[in-house]
């Protein structure tokens, strides 16, 4: 049992189990993969103590399945994976209960009490004017499980920066891998990358997928700010970078300039051989010149301009029509102020966004605040508020040395919301945005909140 216990809290499970489902999805055997995480995912409930590694099988679940959108393996099949991951969690709970009736205690967590009110907002979003019992029934399934995860993390995980950023490191490389994989099937890269991007990878659209990608970016930089070797981290957060570049997401393309900028910066200073670190920096600046320059030449030869397809995107489809959503957004937010119309429509919002949960149309306003106001309105908005201010208030009163990829990471995360946020989006930025949170909360200075469960 300690062998299986020391088996499932190890990285290596978890990093064996990322490559193993790789290779089944490149296959076209992905819903094995699944089955694999769901396997992994369950063994660690049973058998470990520490339960870091199951979010890491959460924050890549959506990117391993391939057929829901092919739509080749029924959907049973995978509702069948989620009933086995609920029972594990809700087991979980249980036996906290037992033996908190035991006596012993649990850490609420000092974010408990803002995700209880931002639920509460999420839930009356649409309740007037557009209520419909099938949203109603799966937020409050997400805000449940989400606050189920809080507890979790906080109270069944040791060490969790550390940890999380390596999961952040090992998402991305999954989904780089993934792309390289679609992207090397075309036979002319340069005219697949400008002509053919990636769209769907899994079954997650390419914006969450690039948003996964820069976190790994920001992981890189986290597990090796300071360390001997911080250079060869660097150079992983860079490769990170220049991967998210080749999926024409041009305002996460945009943050992730400005956050590598910042990396870095940050880097350096904390850097115990500054001169060196420097150095790897204005080699790679000239490699990337060097790679631009023979982009150039190679699209120049194949007949394809890449950095006019790119600027043409930018001149001619910058919003991409997000304008016309935000329109269509603020129109309903003012005929529903109090409490917006819910996330989900029987209405033709853009003809981008098709009917696709039971033949409603998601309501994705690709901007978090219109996001809030469209369907959750003024009500809802400031329910929503307390969440995301009190998780800052957290991160900043933590230990200066460790809190700066923390903030870094929950900053780019509400910047790639205001031209990315959906609705499915959210809950994803939701689960890393309340693990990071906690991976501050469970630091030495924070954690001084602790009560029993059955408080």
């Amino acid at each position: 049992m300690q062998l299986l216990k020391q088996a499932f809290e190890s990285r290596w499970t978890l990093t064996f189990t990322f490559i193993a489902v790789f290779v089944l999805t490149v296959l076209n055997l992905s819903v094995y993969g699944v089955y694999l995480l769901t396997a992994v995912f369950a063994c660690t409930f049973i058998f470990a103590d520490d339960l870091k590694n199951i979010f890491g099988i959460m924050l890549v679940v959506l990117y391993a399945i391939v057929d829901v959108v092919v739509a080749t393996v029924p959907w049973t099949t995978y509702a069948l994976c989620a009933g086995i991951g609920l029972v594990c969690i809700i087991a979980r709970l249980a036996a906290d209960v037992v033996q908190a009736k035991g006596g012993r205690k649990f850490e609420k967590g000092k974010l408990f009490l803002p995700l209880v009110i931002a639920s509460a907002g999420y839930l009356l979003g649409g309740v007037v004017g557009n209520f419909m019992l099938i949203e109603f029934v799966a937020v409050l399934f997400l805000s449940l499980i989400t606050l189920a995860l809080y507890f979790i993390a906080l109270n069944h995980t040791k060490g969790l920066k550390n940890e999380l950023f390596f999961i952040f490191i090992l998402v991305a490389v999954y989904i780089c891998g993934l792309i390289a994989v679609y992207y090397l099937q075309g036979g002319n890269l340069i005219y697949k990358i400008t002509s053919d991007p990636v769209v769907f990878v899994g079954a997650n659209n390419v914006h969450s997928a690039t948003i996964s990608v820069a976190l790994g970016m920001i992981g890189f930089a986290g597990l090796g700010k300071g360390k001997p070797r911080d250079y060869l981290y660097y150079l992983g957060s860079a490769a990170m970078f220049g991967f998210s570049m080749i999926t024409f997401c041009r305002i996460v393309m945009l943050i992730s300039g400005g956050v590598f900028i910042a990396i870095t910066v940050l880097m350096i200073r904390a850097s115990e051989r500054k001169k060196r670190l420097v150095i790897i920096v204005l080699i790679g600046a000239f490699f990337a010149v060097a790679a631009l320059a023979a982009a150039t030449v190679i699209s120049v030869i194949e007949g394809v301009n890449i950095f006019y397809s790119l600027i043409e995107k930018l001149e001619n489809h910058f919003l991409s029509g997000r304008d016309l959503v935000w329109t269509w957004g603020l129109e309903h937010f003012i005929e529903h102020p109090l409490f917006g119309i819910g996330f989900i429509t029987e209405e033709t919002i853009y003809r981008s966004l098709r009917k696709t949960l039971f033949d409603y149309t998601l309501v994705s306003m690709h901007n978090t605040l219109f996001q809030w106001l469209a369907s959750l309105g003024i009500v809802g908005t400031f329910a929503v508020m307390p969440f995301y201010c009190k998780k800052y208030a957290i991160v900043l009163a933590k230990d200066g040395k460790d809190k700066s990829f923390i903030l870094l990471t929950l900053l780019f995360i509400a910047l790639t919301g205001l031209m990315d946020s959906n609705a499915l989006l959210d809950y994803f930025i939701y689960l890393a945005t309340v693990l990071l949170v906690v991976s501050a909360e469970t630091a030495p200075v924070a954690r001084k909140n602790a009560v029993k469960i059955n408080d």
